[in-house]
């Protein structure tokens, strides 16, 4: 600005250029640069930029600069394998123990524990609400195929496989399944089948069926509700002969308990049986892990292979599920809405 009579046109022209900056840089961060390059990639490669137009418009020393990138590079790029990012999350895997025994955890990007493994026991499950996946062995004893939507670090194949059964997993991240290669002891089993593809993708698309479905894709901050409305039920009703077990983040009474009502309204419309655990089973209305098993049959009170049923039976949920939820459908899944209001705390996912 050389004098006061040009100001105007001045701070407008700077105000138009870093407006045009802006919507290019969202459009190029979120549509091209996140897509193909790591996020530290990313950070490291504008501040080496920065620092180059710090050496032109702010006389920085060559030294100086070169020695900060050097720095950087150093720093940014050395090789941490238990530090990884993906197209879809950081993680990180972290070693601690949890009551006198040696655990692994995988944690995501925004501080939850997203799976868990015992290191003396890699088979044994952690996690208490994954056990509940092992009902569906109860209430049908003669299942033979189970096919797990959301793999995580492969806690639940890993235990199905253990059982003898054929496992297929679909996960959407290949990246998870590298993880669970490396560092929570996945087996390389001929009863192991691995897809690596988005859930309803894969729901709408599959010519297959499967004895039991285990859908464990919801964590507390991200609801994927293309998997949890009504149309989703019924395409999961299709590719399953028996029953669909799903694990939700939610409380199922109150204001918080909205998620888990809608979710269980709009597989009520589906399924003629609906049985609902709570994982912590003393108060309905506190968010923790919900357990819903939508039935294509009567489910027995006397399961005839009682795995987990006697211990678990306790936690079921005796309120009325008459809910006063409108059911989640591909057109009206307001699950942002009904988590906003959820506190920003670790739920573990145990």
């Amino acid at each position: 600005m050389s004098d006061i009579d040009s100001s105007g046109k001045s701070i407008g022209r700077i105000y138009a250029i870093s407006t045009v900056g802006s919507i290019i840089g969202t459009f190029l961060g979120g549509f091209v640069l996140i897509s193909f390059f790591k996020t530290r990639t990313i950070f490291l490669g504008v501040a080496i930029i920065l620092l180059c137009l710090s050496r032109i418009y702010g006389k920085r020393s060559l030294f100086f600069v070169i020695f900060s990138i050097c720095c950087m590079l150093f720093f940014g790029v050395a090789n941490n394998d238990r530090f990884v990012e993906s197209v879809y999350n950081v993680m990180q895997i972290i070693d601690a123990e949890e009551q006198d025994r040696p655990v692994r955890y995988l944690v995501t990007g925004n501080g939850s524990l997203q799976s868990g493994m015992y290191l003396d026991k890699p088979n044994e499950l952690l996690f208490d609400y994954t056990k509940y996946y092992l009902l569906g062995l109860d209430f049908f004893p003669e299942a033979e195929s189970v096919v797990v939507i959301g793999g995580g670090a492969y806690s639940v194949p890993k235990k199905f496989l253990e059982l003898k059964k054929k496992v297929t997993v679909v996960e959407i991240d290949p990246k998870l399944t590298e993880i669970a290669q490396k560092f929570f002891s996945l087996p390389d089993d001929e009863n192991l089948t691995i897809i690596n593809e988005d859930a309803r993708v894969f729901m709408n698309k599959t010519k297959n069926t499967y004895d039991i479905v285990c859908l464990d894709v919801f964590t507390e901050s991200i609801v994927p509700f293309h998997v949890a409305t009504v149309e989703a039920a019924e395409r999961l009703k299709a590719l399953s002969h028996s029953a669909v077990i799903i694990n939700v983040i939610s409380a199922i009474e109150g204001n918080d308990g909205r998620l888990a009502q809608g979710i269980i309204k709009a597989f009520s419309q589906v399924f003629p049986e609906i049985q609902v655990y709570l994982v912590k089973e003393n108060n309905p209305s506190e968010i923790q892990n919900i357990i819903i098993i939508a039935s294509k049959k009567k489910l027995s009170d006397t399961p005839v292979n009682d795995i987990l049923y006697t211990k678990l039976a306790p936690t079921r949920y005796k309120g009325s599920l008459a809910l006063p939820i409108e059911p989640l459908q591909d057109d009206y899944a307001p699950v942002e809405l009904f988590t906003s209001a959820f506190p920003q705390r670790d739920f573990a996912r145990r």
